[in-house]
């Protein structure tokens, strides 16, 4: 399945989803809107704070969610498949939070004027309710214990997932050829950058690129083969033939040469690597 494919499956696997969470939504019951006459002036802004991050908690977790599974396919490593999990959990978290925040006392009603008989008026006094005693069993445990616990399932249930999928990702996830040709470029560039040596860069680059024009053309390269016959086979798949020329000889000078290498050779390395990851960019 190419990358197009996998994005169309992801895609519509996402609306799948929003398909069900909307079809639960005729199953909420809405209570009817009730308006209050509320001082401005005695309203907390500690609730104005809370609501505003409740909303934006609210709208960042879906988003995020349909985020992740549209760009999953193209993470090109397990650490930025963590981090995304990592950041989904820290929403989950901050949904948690503001699930559970203390309730801000409501604000209360004034107490309306009424006219009397003699045409005075008077103010009705709030007729004050006695608040229901609840029984508490005495085995209940305290709530910031239930809270605790339902937190730390959560967390675990998360955790377990994405290392599931840190274990399983490289065995599912299947790169095209020229995303594969452009990784392995990329990893020698940096491990030159790192101060590695050229020699063994240069020859495990060239023979990764080569494990992976096996697996997409089925050449198997005998031993008798030339780098350069080798060459020829890497320009068939239609990278740039300069690039791979430059690589090829500076292999054949590493690998079968005895004198040493250069600050030359090396950038002749970098230029050949940064060539190839453009040209495989261009062309995935």
């Amino acid at each position: 399945m190419n990358t197009r494919n996998r994005r169309l499956v992801w895609i519509w696997g996402s609306l799948l989803l929003l398909l069900l969470l909307v079809s639960a939504l005729p199953q909420l019951t809405v209570a009817p809107q009730q308006l209050m006459q509320v001082d401005d002036s005695t309203q907390d802004p500690m609730l104005n704070f809370a609501k505003l991050v409740k909303v934006l908690v609210l709208l960042a977790l879906p988003l995020y969610v349909v985020f992740l599974l549209l760009f999953i396919p193209v993470f090109r490593s397990r650490k930025a498949l963590i981090a995304a999990i990592v950041l989904l959990l820290v929403l989950l978290t901050a949904a948690w939070l503001v699930g559970n925040l203390s309730a801000v006392d409501e604000p209360k009603p004034t107490p309306q004027p009424s006219q009397s008989l003699e045409g005075e008026t008077v103010v009705e006094p709030l007729l004050q309710e006695t608040p229901a005693v609840e029984s508490i069993p005495a085995d209940t445990p305290p709530q910031w214990v239930s809270l605790l616990i339902s937190f730390i399932a959560v967390s675990v249930i998360i955790l377990t997932v994405a290392l599931l999928i840190w274990w399983f990702w490289p065995q599912r996830r299947k790169r095209s050829p020229l995303s594969e040709l452009s990784l392995e470029a990329e990893q020698a560039l940096e491990a030159l950058e790192q101060g590695e040596d050229l020699r063994n860069v240069v020859v495990r680059c060239y023979v990764a690129m080569g494990r992976v024009v096996n697996r997409m053309r089925g050449i198997k390269r005998a031993r008798t083969m030339t780098p350069r016959e080798f060459e020829q086979q890497l320009a068939q798949i239609d990278l740039p033939t300069e690039p791979i020329a430059g690589l090829t000889r500076l292999f054949e000078r590493v690998r079968y040469g005895t004198d040493e290498v250069d600050n030359a050779a090396e950038h002749q390395a970098r230029e050949c690597l940064s060539a190839i990851i453009n040209a495989c960019r261009e062309g995935v």
